[in-house]
């Protein structure tokens, strides 16, 4: 979403998990690090991820491990 500001995506899952930047490519790379960022602390704690419930119009697949 564009605002007089720049550009701002966000994740409602993840409990508003928001990111910024001033191209929509730039808001999109902050967002994913924020979700990551959430994501690995939530598994670290133990805690459920959870099932996206909002339309997305831009897939993109995550990676990672904890060893």
């Amino acid at each position: 979403m564009r605002n007089e500001k720049g550009f701002h995506a966000h994740c409602p899952e993840l409990d508003g998990c928001s990111g910024h930047g001033d191209t929509y490519n730039e808001a999109l790379r902050d967002v994913k690090k924020r979700i990551m960022d959430r994501l690995e602390k939530k598994l670290m704690a133990g805690e459920d991820i959870p099932e996206p419930c909002t339309p997305c119009t831009m897939h993109w697949s995550v990676q990672y491990s904890l060893n």
